[in-house]
């Protein structure tokens, strides 16, 4: 049982107290998160997403908030936004199942030339929807 003056004692205090109105990150997912607006933390990063020049991949570890920053981030453009300057390719683990089918499953027998492909494909086609 953590100390009363805890650093965990203080954040689960803090999250009692600002619980929202219905149960947030019910599924621990965002991908199922039909209210994430309502909640979500814009830690900042974002916005250097917006000034870069260059396209963008953003990686880190399960749990981070990948997830979320990309539903947020694709608010903001196309195709979500129909008068956004930006392209948002929004990839999910269902634009990868070819390659793992591909190795039969196994994650270990996967390549970077597939998930190079599986990338291009899915922007390509995104594009081609959107700006064609």
């Amino acid at each position: 049982m953590p100390k009363l003056d805890s650093p965990d004692s203080r954040l689960k205090q803090w999250l009692k107290s600002a619980r929202p109105a219905r149960e947030s990150i019910a599924g621990w997912n965002a991908e199922r998160e039909p209210d994430l607006p309502e909640y979500f933390i814009d830690v900042g990063p974002v916005d250097e997403l917006f000034r870069a020049t260059e396209p963008c991949i953003v990686f880190a570890r399960r749990g981070c908030g990948k997830t979320a920053q990309r539903k947020m981030l694709a608010t903001q453009c196309r195709p979500l936004d129909r008068d956004g300057a930006r392209l948002a390719v929004n990839c999910t683990v269902s634009d990868f199942e070819r390659v793992l089918s591909e190795a039969d499953g196994d994650v270990n027998q996967t390549h970077t030339i597939q998930h190079v492909s599986a990338l291009l494909y899915s922007g390509l086609t995104t594009f081609m929807r959107n700006w064609c």
